[in-house]
C-alpha cells in the first residue's frame, strides 16, 4: 500500500498531530443540531461541528463555532465556482477536517515547530490516487485568518480534489491560492512586491514555471506575488473553463505544452513581456476571485 501526503503551508514541516475523535459512538456524551442541518457534538475535550463536506474541531472552549461551519460551506462553494464553473460538485467523502487552535503555541504543538508564525497549514493524504484525508489546521490569534488563511488553504484543498494526485507547480497552487485572499492581504502582497522588484530579487517566468520547491526567503514576496499575476492573466483571457483545462494540462505535462495548447502561446517570454506589461502588482491587488469578507458571511449566515 503507497500513500502519499502532500502538505501546503507557508513553511515546510513534517507534522504528527493528535487524532480528532470521531462524531457520534460512545465518544459523544451530547450533541445538536443547527437550523442549517450541522451537526454539534462534544466530545471529550473537543467540540465538533459536521456538515456536509467539513468537520470544524477545537479545543478551546472559548472559541464560538457558530457561524464557522456556514462559513467553510460558502467558501467551498465560492472557490469551486471561482476556478471550475462546469464541474458536479459533490460532497467530499471523506469530510474535510479543520481544527480550529486558539494560540500559535497550541498550533505549533499540534503541527510541530516547522510551522513557525504561519497561521494556517493544509494536508492531503493519497492512497493509491484516492484522497483518505483532507485537513486544514488554522490559528484563530491571527490577523486576518477568517479572511486570509482559511480561504487561501481551503483553495489548496479543492485544487488538489479537481486535479488528482499530482503534485501541482507551485506557481499555479499558490499563485491561486493568494486570489482567495482578502483585498486588504492582497494590497499589501503588492506592497511587498514592489520592494523585491527595486532588489532585484524577482523570476523571469521561465523561472518561475520552472520552479518545483518553495523558494528562498528573498524571493518569496515576489514569487506569491508573480504566481497570482501569472493565474489572473491567464484566466482574464479565456475565462475559468479554459484556464481549468490550461491547469490540468500543466499538472500533468510541461507549462509550455499547456500554454501552447489553450493559449496558443507558442513561446515563455513573449507571455513574460505580456505579464511585466500588465504590472504584475496591480494584477493582484485588483484581481481578487472571491466575494468582501462582509459579503460571504453575510450569506454564510443566511
Amino acid at each position: 500500500m503507497r500513500i502519499s501526503i502532500v502538505v501546503h503551508c507557508f513553511l515546510v514541516i513534517l507534522a504528527t498531530w493528535a487524532p480528532v475523535p470521531s462524531v457520534g459512538g460512545d465518544a459523544a456524551i451530547s450533541g445538536a443540531t443547527s437550523a442549517a442541518g450541522c451537526r454539534c457534538v462534544q466530545s471529550g475535550q473537543w467540540t465538533i461541528w459536521e456538515t456536509a463536506n467539513f468537520r470544524i474541531c477545537t479545543r478551546d472552549p472559548n472559541f464560538d463555532l457558530t457561524t464557522l461551519p456556514e462559513i467553510t460551506e460558502s467558501l467551498k462553494r465560492q472557490i469551486e465556482s471561482a476556478w471550475f464553473p462546469g464541474a458536479t460538485n459533490a460532497d467530499w467523502r471523506p469530510r474535510c477536517e479543520v481544527i480550529v487552535h486558539a494560540t500559535l503555541g497550541d498550533y505549533q504543538r499540534t503541527l510541530g515547530p516547522g510551522v513557525g508564525t504561519s497561521v494556517g497549514c493544509a494536508t492531503m493524504q493519497y492512497n493509491q490516487g484516492r484522497v483518505i484525508s483532507r485537513r486544514i489546521d488554522i490559528r484563530v490569534d491571527a490577523d486576518g485568518w477568517l479572511v486570509d488563511a482559511l480561504p487561501h488553504e481551503l483553495t489548496h484543498v479543492v485544487l488538489a480534489d479537481r486535479l488528482g494526485n499530482r503534485p501541482l507547480p507551485p506557481w499555479l497552487d499558490e499563485g491561486i491560492g493568494v486570489l482567495s485572499e482578502s483585498d486588504l492581504k492582497r494590497q499589501a502582497r503588492a506592497a511587498a512586491y514592489e520592494v523585491a522588484l527595486h532588489r532585484q530579487t524577482t523570476y523571469s517566468l521561465a523561472e518561475l514555471t520552472h520552479l518545483r520547491s518553495f523558494p528562498r526567503p528573498e524571493y518569496r514576496d515576489a514569487f506569491y506575488v508573480q504566481s497570482a499575476a501569472l493565474v489572473r492573466l491567464l484566466r482574464d483571457r479565456s475565462g475559468p473553463d479554459e484556464f481549468a483545462r490550461f491547469a490540468d494540462l500543466a499538472v500533468s505535462g510541461s507549462v509550455e505544452q499547456a500554454l501552447r495548447t489553450t493559449y496558443r502561446v507558442k513561446r515563455l517570454d513573449e507571455l513574460d513581456q505580456a505579464l511585466r506589461a500588465a504590472d504584475p502588482a496591480l494584477l493582484v491587488e485588483q484581481g481578487g476571485t472571491l466575494p468582501a469578507p462582509a459579503t460571504l458571511v453575510a450569506d454564510a449566515a443566511e
